[in-house]
């Protein structure tokens, strides 16, 4: 888990980076960190790295404050984390395997181990048929899947990812997205610090946005169980995103009122309950689709007018393309009115 408590950045120019940044990302989270140039996003991201100091609160990974960390546990931190850079920050002297194997040797794995992790990083990110390749002999997205194999060998709970797809076209961005969405899959933190808002519109993730170093807005995605956020209210566009309304199937009010000039003779009893419905509506502030219909068994003569009703089917038709030109002046969808309108007459 990271967790950051009232942080704040001020750079030895007098520059306030971040301001009392508060913070949650639970375990296993996919957060998008976004925010325009300046902003503080990439003080935030060399703050996890332990990179930088917050001159003020306490930020804590995974258990421990990184503020009371000596300086020679730092190495032992940072191999929990998984980094990807803008720049890739490749060997240019070294293959695509070596820059991959390097990160191994540091944290003294055995040549076997690192054989086998090695392989397995280049098969799950689509590298295989390049290990002997130099990363001047790639492409950017070639160079970034390297840059992302080399951050997954030690297998880090934690990957961070500093504008990763900044450098590449949208397709090779694409592709790279996919790629941490798989690996977040699998049970791995990811946090994205990024601009690109297209691409974060389209991921449905969590969403942090930090502008003149305070977070301005904080939106778990659709299809987050809970919101992590610290007093930060949903916009409505996003409310309505996280929890979509049903699909109504109810005619609106205009139509309302055509079936019962339609359904009068048929029956009184069917005229009174939905005019009670509306009366009702008007008084409590509801729209008649809002409230609950009143349960009313049909009288003979109803269920002779429905009947009647239904041999007509000419009246229906006419009544169903009056309902649908209706709606569309209205900028409404009718496929739920029209066919709710055919299975009556049914």
């Amino acid at each position: 888990m990271i967790k950051l408590t009232n942080v704040s950045k001020t750079y030895k120019t007098g520059e306030e980076a971040l301001h009392n940044v508060s913070l949650e990302i639970p375990d296993g989270a996919f957060v998008f960190v976004v925010g325009r140039s300046g902003s503080g996003k990439t003080t935030l991201f060399r703050l996890l790295t332990k990179e930088l100091e917050p001159s003020d609160g306490t930020l804590d990974v995974n258990g421990q404050n990184l503020r009371k960390l000596h300086s020679w546990d730092v190495p032992k931190y940072r191999r929990t984390l998984g980094v990807i850079y803008q720049d890739f920050r490749l060997l240019s002297d070294r293959n695509v395997y070596e820059n991959i194997a390097f990160a191994q040797l540091i944290v003294g794995k055995s040549n076997r181990e690192i054989r086998e992790n090695v392989d397995r990083v280049i098969r799950s990110t689509g590298l295989s048929g390049k290990e002997k390749s130099l990363p001047n002999q790639l492409s950017g997205g070639e160079q970034q899947r390297v840059a992302i194999a080399r951050a997954l060998v030690n297998d880090p709970d934690i990957l961070l990812a500093d504008e990763p797809t900044g450098n590449l076209d949208h397709q090779n961005a694409t592709e790279i997205m996919n790629l941490l969405l798989a690996i977040n899959e699998r049970g791995t933190t990811v946090v994205v610090i990024t601009h690109d808002r297209s691409i974060v519109q389209r991921m449905h993730k969590r969403v942090i946005e930090i502008a003149d170093g305070s977070i301005v807005s904080d939106h778990p995605g659709p299809d987050e169980e809970q919101a992590y956020m610290l007093d930060l209210p949903l916009s409505p566009a996003h409310t309505s995103a996280a929890a979509p309304q049903p699909v109504e199937t109810s005619q609106p009010d205009k139509e309302q009122k055509t079936d019962v000039a339609v359904e009068k003779s048929a029956s009184v009893t069917s005229l009174a309950a939905e005019t009670t419905i509306e009366k009702t509506s008007e008084i409590e502030g509801q729209s008649p689709l809002e409230a609950k219909p009143v349960e009313t068994k049909p009288t003979a003569s109803a269920k002779s007018g429905l009947r009647s009703r239904a041999r007509a089917p000419h009246s229906h038709q006419i009544h169903g393309q009056e309902a649908l030109a209706s709606s569309r002046a209205d900028g409404q969808d009718t496929s739920g009115t029209v066919t709710t309108e055919q299975e009556a007459t049914k």
